[in-house]
């Protein structure tokens, strides 16, 4: 891949995902104080609260992993710390994270954005990995 269309494609993965990065790192931030929440028994809203966010958060974080694995992958072809079954596992969990803001009730359709640009690039991450992912095809 030539330096250029490396820089492009940095550039694309982060502007599409620092969103849903910042939302990330909140959620990173507030898992502590959910598992609290848990271990202390059910508050107002019951143990739904308290696990959705953990599985959103746990979610988004494999669907970073993913992302980073295939991002190696292309960027230079040998490198991949994980396998595809993996990615592609970790890829389905961070799509399934981003999933209220594309499908669910928002308050704006900003929080559409957030959800369907990481998708979007996503999915085009995932053609320039077709290679690695579905070898044979």
């Amino acid at each position: 891949m030539k330096p250029v269309a490396k820089a492009l494609l940095m550039i694309e993965t982060t502007v599409c995902f620092a969103p849903a990065g910042a939302l990330l790192c909140l959620g990173l931030l507030m898992v502590p104080t959910q598992i609290y929440f848990l271990i202390t028994g059910p508050g107002e809203g019951g143990l739904t609260g308290p696990l959705t966010l953990i599985a959103w958060t746990a979610g988004g974080a494999a669907g970073v992993v993913a992302l980073l694995n295939l991002l190696f992958w292309i960027v230079d072809r040998p490198s991949a710390f994980i396998g595809r079954y993996w990615t592609l596992a970790g890829a389905i969990a961070g799509g399934a994270a981003l999933l209220p803001y594309t499908a669910g009730e928002v308050d704006s359709p900003w929080w559409r954005l957030v959800g369907w640009m990481p998708l979007v690039c996503s999915v085009h991450l995932i053609y320039l990995g077709r290679d690695f992912l579905f070898p044979g095809k």
